[in-house]
């Protein structure tokens, strides 16, 4: 029971002396007739409420904003895989201090270096692990945060939809209803004509009438209100579209079996509710974990290979070997050339706050094991709720349909007593309305039924 998959015109260019304010309405012109053209087509193929929700999945903003946010996560696991790896870089240094200005002895009369400096961290605590476990779940998150969004649009798409057939089909119901009081009217004019039938029943009639038509214009304008935001889910690029072309191929005549109750128990029990409730009890023993290594050791291991060297207040000093008369630059370079390797260790002795950070991180790390196992018994009592609502529309629509089937023949009897002269119009039309009160409770019914098994395909 799951969703199958599915799957601006150039400006125009503006004219010498054109007036800006004709420009303006010219490209709405043209926008306006494009927006109409790309409904009109959409509108020759209708959907399903499945498919429409395939096609949210992949056009609507929220769903592809919450992808471009999943990327940028995947993107940060990668860039934190090799964190504990060896670096290499480029540092130069230079210090120029003339004779004079300050101590020579602790000047050296200036100093440079222009080496390649690898630096290892051999053992740090944990920290590196401990980032890359953080973009793992901020990655997991992300995940979780594309499940919600794909779910929050779908039940969006669905109650869209689900109202637009409900809409349309209340639509048909008025209009069925109207060429019913036509026939009716029409009978009773000409009773009228022969002085067999009062001329206020051909009144009542009149205004019943002019009430259906008032009460098809309110749904028309529903149904296309419902189609407009149906559009910015399915078809984003349509500005002020409006589709309404919905069709239903759902089966609304089966209650929820046990294979069915079974799929939406395990669904809600891996909701992304859930699924965020344990990432953030992750995160918090990630936290504890952090607060315990604020007392561990930092050992790191850093190489360097180039130049370095002192005096830079010219360019051989004299103390450059050789002595002789014909000292270079060259000979300086290879007196300043070398390696070295250094063990930079450090073991915090006293850290202030560390005891009381500890005990935070634990008290955070309780306090959201606790709201995962609030989390966990709510979504179970969702999915139940979701099971038993979907048991009483499947019965509800079955009663109701039985009521619908009762209220027609309770209309054909009294229209035939009506038409006989054995009863009045008022009663006529109190078992009319009678019969479109009793459809659209079984429209309700149907929706309702509609809407629960799209639930518990949709899950959480």
């Amino acid at each position: 029971m799951s969703p199958g998959a599915l799957s601006h015109p150039s400006p125009p260019l503006r004219r010498p002396g054109a007036a800006p304010g004709g420009i303006a309405l010219a490209a709405c012109a043209l926008a306006l007739f494009a927006a109409a053209a790309r409904a009109q087509t959409a509108q020759g193929d209708s959907l399903t409420i499945r498919a429409c929700i395939a096609r949210a999945w992949q056009l609507a903003p929220e769903v592809l904003a919450a992808r471009a946010d999943l990327e940028a996560a995947d993107l940060d696991v990668g860039a934190t895989l090799h964190n504990a790896s060896p670096r290499l870089a480029f540092q130069t240094t230079a210090l120029v201090a003339p004779s004079g200005f300050y101590d020579p002895t602790l000047t050296n009369l200036g100093e440079y270096g222009v080496k390649l400096v690898g630096t290892l961290p051999v053992h740090d605590g944990g920290e590196a692990r401990r980032e890359r476990a953080r973009t793992r779940l901020a990655a997991g998150d992300a995940r979780t945060g594309v499940r919600q969004t794909r779910r929050d649009v779908a039940l969006r798409v669905a109650e869209i939809a689900s109202g637009i057939l409900r809409t349309s089909a209340e639509i048909e119901r008025r209009e069925e209803a109207r060429r019913w009081t036509e026939s009716v009217m029409s009978a009773v004019a000409s009773g009228a004509r022969a002085g067999t039938r009062s001329p206020s029943d051909a009144l009542r009639l009149r205004l019943e009438l002019e009430s259906t038509d008032l009460e098809l214009l309110s749904l028309r304008a529903a149904r296309e209100a419902l189609g407009r935001a149906l559009a910015t889910l399915i078809a984003p690029d349509t500005l002020g579209a409006s589709f309404t072309a919905i069709r239903d191929t759902l089966g609304l005549d089966l209650a929820p079996a046990a294979d069915d109750s079974t799929r939406v128990l395990e669904r809600f029990a891996s909701s992304s509710e859930v699924q965020r409730a344990e990432n953030e009890t992750r995160v918090a023993r990630l936290e504890l974990e952090a607060a315990h290594a604020r007392r561990a050791l930092h050992l790191d291991l850093t190489v360097d290979a180039g130049l370095a060297g002192s005096d830079l207040t010219r360019w051989i000093p004299p103390d450059v070997e050789p002595l002789a008369a014909h000292r270079t630059v060259a000979d300086r370079l290879r007196r300043d050339a070398g390696a070295s390797a250094a063990l930079d260790l450090r073991f915090p002795l006293v850290t202030p706050g560390a005891s009381a950070a500890v005990a935070a991180r634990e008290a955070a790390l309780r306090a959201a094991e606790a709201r995962r196992e609030v989390v966990r018994r709510v979504a179970r009592q969702q999915a139940l709720d979701l099971l038993s609502r979907w048991s009483l529309a499947a019965r509800s629509r079955v009663a109701h349909q039985r009521s619908a089937a009762e209220a027609t023949e309770h209309v054909q009897r009294i229209q035939s007593l009506y038409l006989a002269g054995a009863t009045t119009v008022l009663e006529l039309l109190d078992a009319r309305r009678l019969l479109e009160d009793t459809r659209g409770r079984l429209e309700e019914a149907r929706a309702e039924l509609r809407l629960a098994i799209l639930d518990a395909e949709i899950g959480r």
